[in-house]
């Protein structure tokens, strides 16, 4: 995340942010506590079973023109 951030303006994305979640079901700091939105559940079926005792989500945004080609976004997402 440290590197997404201090990529020079234009190179990374526009917008980071992250948590993390232990690799569990505790309704405390696990897996139920990830936000969502309420017609959404965290389904455990996709974390790896090579994933540690905890997990780090991250939120990306990439800011671009309704005019950009989408061949010229995927080159800068591509390139991270």
């Amino acid at each position: 995340a440290e590197w997404l951030v201090t990529l020079p303006e234009g190179d990374g994305f526009d917008y980071v942010e992250g948590f993390v979640v232990a690799n569990n079901d505790d309704p405390c700091n696990g897996w139920p506590t990830v936000p969502m939105d309420s017609n959404q559940v965290f389904d455990p079926v996709h974390v790896p079973s090579s994933a540690g005792p905890v997990l780090y989500c991250l939120e990306l945004a990439l800011h671009y023109r309704k005019t950009a080609r989408s061949s010229d976004v995927n080159k800068v997402i591509n390139k991270l």
